[in-house]
């Protein structure tokens, strides 16, 4: 499967050549219209700022609805429902979206774009918005790069699905920020099933103490050193106990 998905937002109007629409203000969703707006912007800006502009919160009270739509959004929206694509069960098309994204960042070690690609695939349309809400299995990815309310917002939605979680930590980067995202995931312990760590010296000590005791789920572990190759200082991992870790990379780091 290659990268991009298929186009298929073009909405044909009698009075004009093909354009191309997403969702509208006058969409029975505001979410997603909110969010296809800043798809666009995302395109230009980069990550981070699609994020301070989006809003992810699926309990925000709903904007006022015209009592008709225009006939040029009723004709996109019969022509969209039209599509082939959107013949597909959710449970199909869920599929879809998630092998995409698997093919995109497989094997990346930073995951800062995942979720500025996930919110953008669900602006397309309606239909889209609510099959990628509603699909914990797409919200399982936890980064320390992305803002602590993306964080709070994925925790929220892959409900109790099991979690890999990416702390990539440069000398450069906030230390309180690291402990706050720590505070956040230790929450969630009992989902741990994958986790990669990347930091640097400086850090190590309080990375050890903020993994705290056991993982009862944790089952691969990747755990590097920024700044050491070999490392003589031995560190208590979990307290030493990991109960179904089956696989542990170890570089620069010496553990009980």
């Amino acid at each position: 499967m290659g990268k991009r998905l298929p186009n298929i937002s073009k909405v044909q109007t009698p009075s004009s050549a093909t354009r191309i629409r997403m969702t509208s203000q006058k969409d029975p969703i505001p979410q997603a219209s909110r969010v296809d707006d800043g798809a666009r912007r995302a395109k230009h800006q980069g990550g981070l700022e699609y994020f301070q502009e989006a809003n992810y919160h699926a309990d925000t009270p709903p904007r006022p609805q015209e009592a008709e739509p225009s006939s040029e959004l009723v004709l996109g929206r019969k022509h969209n429902a039209a599509l082939p694509i959107h013949s597909l069960p959710a449970e199909v098309l869920f599929q879809v979206i998630h092998l995409h994204l698997i093919h995109t960042f497989l094997g990346v070690w930073d995951q800062t774009g995942y979720y500025p690609r996930l919110i953008e695939l669900s602006g397309v349309c309606s239909h889209w918005y609510n099959v990628i809400r509603d699909s914990p299995p797409l919200w399982t990815q936890v980064c320390r790069s992305d803002p602590l309310r993306v964080v709070e917002m994925v925790l929220q939605r892959s409900s109790c699905h099991p979690l890999a979680i990416i702390i990539d930590q440069e000398a450069s980067q906030s230390t309180p920020e690291l402990r706050a995202f720590m505070e956040f995931i230790s929450l969630h312990k009992d989902r741990w099933q994958n986790m990669n760590i990347r930091v640097p010296r400086g850090c190590m000590e309080e990375m050890i103490e903020a993994l705290g005791g056991p993982p009862p789920n944790l089952e691969k572990l990747s755990f590097i050193d920024r700044d050491t190759m070999a490392c003589s200082q031995e560190y208590d991992l979990f307290g030493g106990r990991a109960p179904r870790l089956i696989n542990c990379t170890l570089d620069g780091v010496s553990i009980r």
